[in-house]
């Protein structure tokens, strides 16, 4: 049987700013910081294999979690949102109307 678990990385100042950040490599923001801080792995999950994305922000969670040498994945890269990235979601669903919304319905 496998395991998996998956975990988000800690806030980032474009995430507050509900701007897309797809591939744009920002790091935690200190709220970010903090949020991650008060997070707790049970010791057991910490002697576990991990990856990790090799975007800043996924790392420094890891690190700050106490994950000691994960192993980079590329493969874990967030999406490219081409021109969307660093846009602000709300504007753009405004823009975009009914076609946003049944993408975004369908998990796009």
């Amino acid at each position: 049987m496998i395991k998996l678990i998956l975990l988000r990385h800690g806030l980032t100042e474009w995430n507050a700013e509900k701007r897309i950040q797809g591939q744009i490599d920002n790091p935690l923001s200190e709220q970010g910081v903090e949020q991650v801080k008060m997070w707790q792995l049970p010791v057991e999950l910490r002697r576990l294999l991990w990856y990790t994305s090799p975007m800043r922000r996924a790392r420094e969670t890891a690190e700050l979690l106490g994950i000691n040498n994960p192993v980079v994945e590329p493969a874990l890269l967030e999406m490219h949102w081409g021109d969307w990235e660093g846009i602000i979601l709300k504007p753009l669903r405004k823009r975009l109307g009914d076609a946003m919304r049944d993408n975004e319905a369908r998990g796009l």
